[in-house]
């Protein structure tokens, strides 16, 4: 067995439901230690992030697992394989918004230690505005246009702790710094 190999022992699928499932596997370390390894696997997800060329707009909802509201980009788990489409289905769904012009501007991993969620950044620009279609646990969702300025000061405690979000904003940045 190579070091950074764990063998999987035993694996069973600890609960399921239609948005994740939680995964209870016996591993053994190379150095012989055994232990229960909890994973969580989810579907892809994607983040759209609308930009009007000055500001972009973000949503905030409440987050129970926080106990708070938290400013985030409309953002969401993949129903189907086509992940730009889910992009777009999560733009106008959570804010009415649609986007003439899509650029996929990352892709990374999420809390690697817990979870298999793999994530898709876009940038969604030429926003046409519209009526939004949220679901029953996004109804009390506000959403806003802020500087990047704005956002950054919402790093240091004001509202922007998601880790994905800090992440999807990050590479935004990049992205509009690399296209000038």
């Amino acid at each position: 067995m190579d070091k950074e190999d764990w063998k999987v022992l035993s694996s069973t699928k600890a609960h399921e439901n239609p948005w994740f499932a939680v995964i209870d596997d016996e591993i053994i370390h190379y150095s012989g230690y055994k232990k229960h390894y909890f994973t969580v696997e989810t579907k892809p997800g994607v983040f759209a992030i609308p930009f009007d060329g000055e500001k972009i707009l973000m949503v905030s909802q409440y987050r129970h697992p926080l106990r708070q509201r938290i400013w985030s980009f409309p953002a969401g788990s993949c129903e189907t394989d086509d992940i730009l489409g889910n992009a777009k289905k999560e733009l106008k769904e959570e804010t009415g918004y649609s986007a003439g012009k899509w650029t996929l501007i990352a892709n990374f991993a999420s809390n690697t230690s817990l979870n298999n969620a793999d994530l898709s950044v876009y940038l969604a620009e030429d926003l046409s505005e519209g009526q939004h279609q949220r679901e029953g646990g996004e109804v009390d969702m506000t959403m806003e246009f802020k500087t990047i300025d704005e956002i950054e000061n919402m790093l240091h405690g004001d509202g922007l702790v998601g880790s994905d979000t800090v992440a999807a904003f990050y590479y935004l940045k990049k992205h509009l710094k690399n296209r000038k």
